[in-house]
């Protein structure tokens, strides 16, 4: 099979396992169980005690390569235009970050 021509039997188990080398698959399945969970909980107030009622200066996405560095390329792009705090993706924790701000440390699991 070339990978210009690579088809993956989604019935297969193992082929999509096989297929799915670096684990996105997985992770896209377990994302949005992640995101509804996050959602809710910030809607019950979860961060009312740290956040003051205050905004972030930025949001730092944090993520080296693979799936984190992914997701992160996906959320600018889905946040970019309706976010109303800065969103930046970096590969390290950048020296100005402070307490003004927002870091998430994404990994690949």
């Amino acid at each position: 099979m070339s990978s210009a021509q690579a088809t993956v039997d989604l019935d297969d188990t193992e082929g999509l396992l096989e297929a799915d080398r670096d684990g996105f698959l997985r992770a896209s399945a377990q994302a949005g169980a992640q995101v509804r969970a996050t959602a809710a909980a910030v809607d019950e107030g979860a961060l009312e005690s740290i956040t003051g009622g205050q905004r972030p200066r930025t949001v730092i996405w944090v993520g080296a390569r693979g799936a984190a560095e992914a997701a992160g390329a996906m959320l600018t792009a889905a946040l970019s235009g309706s976010a109303a705090e800065p969103l930046v993706i970096l590969s390290d924790s950048p020296p100005w970050v402070g307490p003004l701000d927002v870091l998430v440390a994404a990994g690949d699991d």
